[in-house]
């Protein structure tokens, strides 16, 4: 395929010959618009949408990279899509990547809707996956169809600041009895519903964390969740008036009051942001500002045109404002800013779609864990084996390797073995002060 492509359509029933057992569209440097019809790719096992810096919409057709679309026969097939900042949707219709394993969504900053299957229709999308939606700052509808991620043991919804409705249809995201399954819902500080009309969503769990839902209005749990003994859940459900003009005209406001009360404005690019970090650093800088939310409505604030801008030349610091961004006001010296940032690093577990920072390697022998945990590590796909009660590991096994983008199962296995492997970062990319602009191109 041409290197120049922007818009690439695949119609009905193409592309499913042997041959296509491998789908990487990275060479495809200048894509924008991706969209596959139905029944396409049934013999492709691995599909990689990473780096593609322009790509701003993804859809699949019914049936595609599904070789029995009624029947998953589980593979080891992944989905990748990593690392485009400008994506905006994802959509996949139903009885998609029925027999794929691995489903790995990371580094979309710009992504407002993720939908796969349809509610009220069998789907049986990413049947054998687990479902870790994570840290997408900009997702606000999450739609999952019906039976989709239907075996997902490791379910995990979290880090969605702006994420408003959740919908997920019958069967949905189910688990697996015996094997456990855990959930976590957890700093979802826009979420107001969440809707599962015809129920089986979440049914079978022994592990639930459920934190930080400040909106959410309405929760019905299944009866199973009131069986179990180790749930462990942290709920905060408060009426609220739904955000819409008047909420951006009062962060329009607070972000014009701090230009008058602060000297410089930043604009900071963060790396693996975490909220526990974030608020550790914000009491760290308790004298000082952040702002975290819409790059446009920030540069609404700052004015995005000379003539609009709230004081001079603010419209050229907003031109920073683009993907993982804040804006930081202090009154601090300059020097001792850039210095802080250039040192500060605040270390913590590899999230899926990462690249970790150095090798792991389990060693073979026991292992430090109780006998309770074999269905997991295998699961896991570790090469382990019980003998007299205790885990063993019949083989040296490498977790991951310098520079290589981390799985779900490998942050599992590290996670387990207390091996944080990322840093939260900021780095200055322009100041602001009394009318002047610097672009910071290092620190």
């Amino acid at each position: 395929m041409h290197s120049q492509i922007e818009e690439l359509t695949f119609t009905n029933n193409c592309c499913n010959d042997p041959i296509w057992s491998d789908l990487d569209l990275r060479p495809l440097a200048r894509l924008r618009s991706l969209r596959i019809g139905d029944h396409c790719f049934l013999e492709t096992k691995r599909v990689v949408l990473q780096d593609l810096s322009r790509l701003e919409e993804v859809s699949v057709g019914y049936g595609s990279f599904s070789k029995h679309a009624f029947n998953p026969n589980r593979e080891d097939a992944t989905f990748v899509c990593y690392a485009n900042p400008s994506l905006r949707s994802l959509e996949i219709d139903r009885c998609c990547f029925t027999s794929f394993s691995r489903f790995l969504l990371a580094d979309l900053p710009s992504l407002q809707t993720l939908s796969v299957g349809t509610v009220g229709s069998i789907s049986y999308c990413f049947y054998y996956a687990d479902l870790d939606v994570e840290d997408l700052p900009s997702l606000h509808t999450l739609i999952i169809g019906n039976e989709c991620f239907h075996t997902s043991l490791y379910t995990s919804i979290s880090d969605l600041p702006l994420l408003k409705t959740a919908v997920f249809g019958y069967n949905a995201v189910h688990g697996m009895p015996g094997k456990g399954t855990s959930l976590k819902l957890a700093q979802l500080p826009s979420l107001e519903s969440i809707q599962n009309p015809k129920g089986g969503c979440f049914e079978i769990a022994e592990s639930v964390v459920i934190d930080t839902l400040p909106k959410l209005t309405e929760v019905v749990l299944p009866t199973s969740f009131r069986k179990m003994k180790r749930c462990q859940l942290n709920m905060s459900l408060t009426q609220t008036k739904e955000k819409g003009r008047e909420h951006k005209d009062v962060v329009v406001n607070k972000i014009r009051e701090a230009v008058d009360n602060y000297k410089y404005i930043y604009v900071l690019q963060f790396d693996n942001m975490r909220t526990n970090a974030f608020k550790e650093l914000r009491s760290q800088l308790a004298d000082s500002r952040f702002f975290l939310g819409k790059n446009r409505v920030m540069q609404v604030a700052l004015g995005r045109t000379p003539e609009e801008e709230y004081r001079d030349n603010l419209s050229k610091l907003g031109e920073a404002l683009g993907g993982n961004c804040t804006l930081f006001f202090t009154n601090k010296p300059k020097e001792e800013v850039l210095q802080f940032f250039k040192e500060y690093k605040s270390l913590d577990f590899a999230r899926a779609g990462f690249k970790a920072t150095e090798n792991f390697v389990i060693p073979k022998g026991e292992m430090p864990f109780p006998h309770s945990m074999m269905e997991e590590f295998k699961k896991l796909r570790l090469p382990v084996e019980l003998k007299n009660g205790i885990i063993h590991m019949r083989e040296d096994y490498t977790v991951c390797k310098t520079g290589k983008v981390l799985t779900p199962e490998q942050c599992r296995i590290l996670k387990l073995y207390n091996k944080p492997l990322t840093f939260f970062t900021l780095t200055p990319l322009a100041c602001w002060s009394e009318g002047q602009v610097e672009t910071l191109s290092s620190i």
